[in-house]
């Protein structure tokens, strides 16, 4: 093999950062709408100020969730651009990296910004994998030295998919007997050298994340070792969740002479058939908080997720699993803090799915969060409880346009729904929908609320179905409807709206005014497609803040935590129709490839049913 002793004479001591890698603990200061312009240009903001799409928002607070694990991904990234002068430093207060302080919101917002980078495109897809593939591809970058056209950085994950860790190498060393050690910046254990060793024979890698004997150790070990390309990250990202017309980074990356290579030579992501990947394929993403394992079945019962006994599947052709490099440690143990699954579920657009929860593993209840981010809309189902530790969220392609999301369980608290829609030349709109839990008994089992949006009618749609229960079987409902503009945000709510079980009720969106006017809503007793009363509701005032708060943010004037509090229960959501893509299982060794388990036997199923 040709591989020889190599450096690019970087050092941890000098070129690393001083202080460790973190996470929620510092409270630091992750994206804002600025890094998301500078990310994906002025097509994710709705006006002049900044406001962003209700996609564009949802995804850079789902982005900013999964960092409360740890932003080694974003440190290992910036850190050699800053070594080779592509970051200047002096924006972020010193003249090395190792000169700068975390306690800057510009350095957060930096490391955070670089840390995002791994799961957009083009930089998500310009890899090198496999243990041997790496040893090959760094000796020749780092002899080329300055003349290289290329940096990486180094992703580890155990051969389990579990546990995502970024690093820095920079130098390479032969052992003997087919033995080489790759030393990297591990940004867990400031100014310290740390070795990869790879036996080239076996092409295998181990890496040992203690610091000493005494420490609890966390072994890394197997063929899921990957490089990542940095040259991809400078260049704006395509915001495939957007609806504008895709960007010319296709040119950009052939003038910068970037690819797309894996450990078979491959020039893209390859999917269960073997075929390379579209260039333009655009995705669903599902993401879940609160700590319950998810399992994916689409309508032809194939799955993606993690099974009940800790082993991915990934059975859809076109679906992947991405696990997050964010692996945090402290004294050599690891402390990924936060609720985030740590793990991004991608989707073809089109596909009829439902999500199936399982928190009995969990050992607490804690709330729940199902979101699903796609071309030109977000649907999600906040504040979940899953009384029995399971819990089922559907989702569909639309038929007709809409997109509906609802939620059934065992538990009886409700959950917010909400939705987002953006539009070509239009407003953008954002949904809230509650069952106010000071006006209603709780909800009989069986009972599913159910939110519809319908972009090209203007109409929102809320019903409820299931059995009846206490008061003839009525529920009341708080409304909160956002139209984001070229003026800025307006608000619309209005609590306690009666609506009958079996009823459903359409409320005229596009019809509305504006702030401080009525809001036309029509009542269909039978939901049977004929309006039988149209009412009027007052404007009762609010912001926007009310809206994109999280249900835990959120004051709660409803006495949410009362015995009395009801519940809606179940959740759908239908998604967009732009066009399907195909592609690999899953990406840096996370999950399994489409069409296969992945970390042993399949086991029972994970989820609810």
């Amino acid at each position: 093999m040709n591989v020889s002793n190599a450096d690019n004479g970087f050092r941890p001591e000098e070129d690393g950062f001083s202080f460790e890698n973190y996470g929620s603990e510092l409270n630091a200061v992750d994206l804002t709408p600025a890094e998301m312009q500078r990310m994906f240009g002025s097509q994710v903001c709705t006006d002049d100020q900044g406001t962003l799409l209700p996609n564009a928002r949802k995804w850079m607070e789902e982005v900013n969730d999964e960092m409360a694990g740890g932003h080694c991904e974003g440190m290992a990234v910036l850190s050699l651009l800053i070594y080779y002068g592509l970051a200047d430093p002096t924006k972020l207060g010193g003249t090395t990296a190792g000169d700068l302080d975390i306690s800057h919101p510009e350095l957060q917002r930096e490391i955070a910004y670089w840390w995002a980078t791994q799961v957009t495109s083009p930089a998500y897809n310009y890899r090198v994998n496999g243990p041997v593939e790496t040893l090959r591809t760094l000796t020749k970058t780092f002899q080329e030295g300055e003349s290289a056209n290329e940096t990486w950085t180094m992703a580890i994950r155990k051969e389990d998919g579990n546990d995502g860790h970024a690093v820095t190498p920079f130098a390479i060393e032969e052992s003997g007997d087919g033995i080489y050690d790759i030393l990297v910046y591990d940004n867990n254990f400031p100014g310290q050298t740390r070795v990869v060793e790879v036996d080239s024979d076996d092409d295998t890698f181990s890496y040992e994340s203690a610091s000493n004997p005494d420490e609890e150790s966390s072994l890394y070990t197997g063929h899921n070792l990957i490089l990542k390309g940095n040259n991809a990250r400078l260049m704006q990202q395509e915001c495939d969740f957007c609806q504008e017309e895709e960007s010319d980074n296709e040119v950009l990356a052939t003038e910068l002479g970037l690819g797309t290579t894996d450990a078979s030579g491959s020039s893209g992501i390859l999917d269960s058939s073997g075929t390379s990947e579209p260039d333009k394929a655009r995705y669903t993403q599902v993401w879940q908080d609160g700590g319950a394992d998810v399992l994916i079945r689409d309508d032809k019962n194939r799955r993606l997720g993690k099974m009940s006994n800790g082993t991915f599947v990934n059975e859809i052709p076109g679906a992947k699993i991405y696990g997050f490099l964010r692996d945090k440690a402290s004294n050599g143990r690891s402390a990924a803090g936060g609720n985030s699954s740590g793990l991004l579920y991608l989707l073809p657009t089109g596909i009829n799915y439902s999500v199936y929860l399982d928190g009995t593993k969990m050992g607490h209840n804690a709330k729940q969060k199902v979101t699903t981010i796609g071309p030109g809309y977000y649907t999600e189902v906040e504040g979940l409880h899953l009384s029995n530790g399971t819990g089922q969220a559907e989702f569909s392609s639309p038929k007709n346009g809409c997109h509906d999301v609802s939620y059934h369980s065992d538990g009886d608290i409700s959950p917010r729904l909400k939705a987002g829609v953006n539009a070509k030349g239009g407003p953008a709109y954002e949904f809230q929908v509650f069952k106010n839990s000071t006006s209603n008994y709780s909800a009989a089992s069986g009972e599913v609320t159910h939110m519809a949006v319908d972009g090209r009618s203007g109409k929102l749609k809320v019903k409820t179905d299931g059995r009846g229960g206490k008061r003839g079987g009525r529920g009341f409902y708080d409304l909160k409807v956002a139209r984001l503009s070229k003026k800025g945000p307006e608000v619309f709510s209005h609590r306690k709206i009666a609506l009958d079980m079996g009823a459903s009720m359409s409320v005229d969106y596009a019809g509305w005014e504006g702030e401080g006017h009525a809001m036309s809503i029509g009542i269909d007793e039978n939901d049977d497609g004929n309006i039988d009363e149209t009412i009027d509701e007052a404007d009762e005032g609010g912001s926007y803040a009310d809206i994109t708060s999280s249900d835990d943010d959120e004051a709660n004037d409803q006495d949410a935590d009362s015995a009395e509090e009801s519940s809606s229960v179940a959740a759908e959501d239908e998604g967009t129709e732009s066009g399907a893509g195909s592609g690999s299982g899953s990406e840096d060794g996370t999950g399994a490839d489409s069409g296969g388990n992945s970390g042993g036997d399949s086991g029972g199923d994970s989820g609810g049913e």
